[in-house]
């Protein structure tokens, strides 16, 4: 239903990410919402983690300096950081508040690991 509203507020059609739980909205130039349900292995507040929006980048061979710029301008925008920007196996990701409190997820992937798209 997310997926599908998002679609709906940004005239893009959504494609089917990995699973039934995962979407993606390509915006352009391979900048990607992606709308998934996040690991069932972490703790989460019950509040708006039921699914997640991620906003991915293209792919990057320094992908921790790519998002640590992209957190600074967040920020300078009213965004907060919400845990430190961390590098994962397919690139570096961390969580961002929007000035209302929104959380969502900033992902840069590693050129190398370019598996999402």
């Amino acid at each position: 239903a997310l997926a599908e509203f998002y679609s709906n507020v940004s005239q893009i059609d959504f494609i089917k990410g990995i699973d039934s739980n995962h979407y993606l909205l390509p915006i352009k130039d391979g900048f990607l919402l992606q709308i998934y349900r996040p690991s069932s292995t972490r703790d989460w507040p019950n509040k708006g983690r039921s699914m997640s929006i991620c906003f991915q980048k293209k792919p990057a061979i320094e992908p921790m300096s790519v998002l640590e710029e992209w957190s600074y301008h967040l920020t300078r925008l009213g965004g907060s950081i919400c845990e430190e920007p961390r590098n994962e196996p397919y690139g570096a990701e961390t969580w961002v508040a929007d000035p209302e409190g929104n959380d969502f997820l900033i992902l840069v992937p590693s050129i190398s690991k370019n598996i999402i798209i």
